[in-house]
């Protein structure tokens, strides 16, 4: 039975056997990765900004989550004042946030450009807090492209 009559009597020797083991074989895959689309945070602020057609600083500052009187102020701009495409703000790094809501209307999945004269840039500012590129992105085109009356595009 393998069990030893006596404390002294010595154990039978059993001698392991190890399964065959099997064959290693080393396989390269290969991953393809998909672009994401990976939108700008809130606190990531450029030093500067130049304005685009159709942009104010209003629209800026609910962009990047500013204080629009501290963007204001930094730019000595006063309230009112006419802005054309070209102008370079400063950007304030630190400060107070937007006050108040910073989506102006809420973010349909798709949205029809309606006027001949609207950008990426106006309809970002319609919806307050977009970035251009990411409207762009979503829908692979150049944040300049011309648009169309009736065009349909995607927003994120």
């Amino acid at each position: 039975s393998g069990v030893p009559a006596s404390p002294t009597e010595a154990l039978p020797s059993l001698t392991p056997t190890l399964p065959q083991s099997p064959t290693l074989r080393a396989t390269a895959t290969q991953t393809l990765l998909e672009p994401t689309l990976t939108p700008v945070p809130t606190n990531s602020r450029p030093a500067t900004y130049t304005l685009q057609k159709g942009e104010y600083p209003y629209c800026i500052a609910r962009r990047f989550n500013l204080d629009p009187g501290e963007l204001l102020a930094l730019n000595k701009i006063q309230n009112g004042q006419t802005f054309f495409a070209g102008t370079v703000l400063q950007i304030p790094q630190s400060g107070n946030p937007f006050p108040g809501e910073r989506i102006l209307r809420a973010h349909p999945t798709a949205y029809m450009v309606t006027t001949a004269n609207q950008t990426i840039y106006t309809i970002a500012c319609e919806f307050g807090d977009l970035d251009p590129q990411t409207i762009a992105q979503a829908n692979n085109i150049s944040v300049d492209s011309a648009l169309f009356r009736g065009e349909q595009l995607n927003i994120p």
